[in-house]
């Protein structure tokens, strides 16, 4: 179910049917159908033990999976009702590790069964090693990758079969791996690389400019079938080929960031979501942010809405939802048009992320809430009818 895909044209465009658990700076948290719900939420979700939720959370088809950030907690909660199906308490349990392999569910570092709670395997205890606190991981044949500290820090593979680790060989950072699972992309310093994971060799590597700090002044990317899309902090993007690093296309902002300047003191491109034909992109840094919508072929902007809050997107049939503005509401895009077709009626508290499963549209909020929302009938965009 995880990994269902529709291809779309010729070029291998894959669109994700429901949640796969690598919902950071991804692509894989995209839903087929998407429908307007109705404004008030369908349950709200208040704990104290869930604290302050940040992006530690993930869904499958009837269930969230939730590690608080303190690590001491492990939740297991039903979306049809907010009960809590399973609440297991950890200690220090700080890795971001979400990820669902058969009948097993990874929260953090610990491994539990998918049904009662039940604690299956540690990765601090498997690897014997210190694991980089806050790394959040990705789900990979019978385990996952996440990554060890140290003098000499390392992504390394956790098999949750026969309780090993293997390394890898590489050293990244904002990590991601490839739709087949053979290539593994992230950032070493201003360099974009491409790992092998089976014989562990780097296949290639893309240099890019670099920030006064030393960090890549290219720092967003995402990677959808046969190319990989690369935003600078403004509105840059670059297309390049997953397979050899090749610059396929360029296609250059209307906003530059001078060199010499702190990125911070611009409106940076945020998250990016790969959407059928389009990308789409924009800024969280204040309530004059922006989304914009570009083609995938040459980055040609379709649509572009100024002064809103861009966060933590989920991509639904002809909608993207998302917490968008100075009231934390959550709201419904057309994706065709960038009209706004529905918010809901509830005020939150500093909205987080938005995600997807069935016709459940999920957010949380730093403070510690969950808020669901359901929608009953498919969304058909005017503007979809018109091309």
């Amino acid at each position: 179910l995880l990994d269902e895909c529709i291809q779309f044209g010729n070029m291998n465009r894959h669109m994700n049917n429901g949640i796969y658990p690598q919902n950071y700076r991804s692509n894989r948290h995209l839903s087929n159908d998407g429908g307007i719900p109705v404004n008030k939420a369908k349950w709200i979700l208040r704990n104290d033990d869930l604290r302050s939720l940040l992006n530690s959370f993930f869904l499958d088809e009837s269930r969230i999976y939730v590690r608080t950030p303190d690590g001491d907690a492990s939740f297991c909660i039903d979306i049809s009702n907010k009960d809590i199906l399973w609440n297991v308490s950890e200690v220090n349990n700080d890795g971001e590790v979400l990820s669902i392999n058969g009948n097993q569910v990874t929260l953090g570092w610990v491994t539990y069964d998918i049904s009662s709670g039940t604690r299956i395997a540690d990765a601090r205890v498997i690897v014997g090693e210190d694991i980089e606190e806050y790394d959040f991981g990705l789900s990979y044949a019978d385990g996952y990758i996440t990554k060890i500290r140290g003098e000499n820090p390392e992504q390394i593979y956790i098999d949750l079969v026969n309780n090993s680790y293997q390394r890898l060989g590489c050293n990244l950072e904002y990590y991601q791996i490839s739709e087949d699972q053979t290539l593994l992309y992230g950032w070493n310093k201003n360099w974009l690389q491409c790992f092998n994971l089976e014989t562990k060799e780097l296949v290639w590597q893309f240099e890019t400019p670099v920030l006064p700090n030393g960090k890549a002044k290219f720092i967003n990317f995402v990677v959808q079938g046969d190319v990989l899309y690369l935003t600078q902090h403004v509105s840059d993007i670059l297309c390049l080929s997953t397979k050899t690093g090749e610059l396929i296309w360029k296609k250059e902002g209307s906003k530059k960031v001078p060199d010499s300047d702190s990125p911070h003191k611009h409106l940076a491109s945020n998250g990016l979501l790969v959407f059928d034909d389009n990308l789409y992109m924009g800024c969280r840094m204040n309530i004059n942010g922006w989304l914009g919508c570009y083609s995938i072929d040459d980055g040609a902007e379709q649509w572009r809405i100024e002064n809103i809050y861009y966060e933590w997107p989920a991509g639904a049939g002809d909608l993207i939802f998302d917490i968008c503005d100075e009231h934390t509401k959550l709201k419904a895009f057309d994706r065709f048009s960038g009209e706004i077709v529905w918010e809901a009626k509830e005020k939150m508290v500093a909205g987080g992320m938005v995600l997807i499963s069935g016709n459940n549209i999920i957010c949380n909020t730093t403070n510690g809430e969950l808020y669901c929302y359901e929608w009953k009938d498919p969304y058909v965009s005017p503007a979809r009818l018109k091309t």
